[in-house]
């Protein structure tokens, strides 16, 4: 039995940053380096994901950032979007910089959609619909 929801567990992260690697980077998304400029190993996380915490080897160890597309990417201090938290928007070489080295204990890469939230482009699509078409969207329209 705990076997198995370990291992339910492992599948609900995503797989991308389960471990440190050379991964393809994402089209929009986000790639932590293990150190300053880019260097080391990284893992990517696409747009739209998040973890509340790191994976085994993971946290406090990402020393820059690298941003992909339309993200941009949520950092915390700690685990369950939890402590000091900053938002990172484009890359970030060395996170020493920034007070943010090898602290990272739980982050989210949010899709901007041109650095507008999915929460905002939705409510602009709604009202879209209701000014023009005179209705609410139906489920296919609320779909990325």
């Amino acid at each position: 039995m705990v076997a198995m929801v370990m291992a339910l567990l492992a599948a609900a992260a995503p797989a991308d940053a389960q471990r440190w690697g050379r991964p393809r980077t994402p089209r929009s998304g986000a790639c932590f380096y293990q150190n300053a400029n880019y260097g080391g190993d990284y893992f990517c996380v696409e747009g739209g994901d998040e973890y509340d915490q790191m994976p085994e080897g993971l946290n406090d160890r990402i020393s820059s950032i690298r941003i992909f597309g339309d993200a941009s990417v949520v950092a915390y201090r700690d685990p369950s979007f939890r402590g000091r938290s900053t938002r990172f928007s484009d890359d970030a070489d060395n996170l020493q910089l920034d007070g943010w080295n090898d602290t990272i204990s739980s982050l989210q890469v949010r899709l901007d959609f041109g650095r507008v939230t999915r929460a905002e482009a939705e409510r602009i699509v709604e009202r879209a619909y209701r000014n023009v078409l005179g209705r609410d969207p139906d489920d296919g329209a609320r779909g990325w």
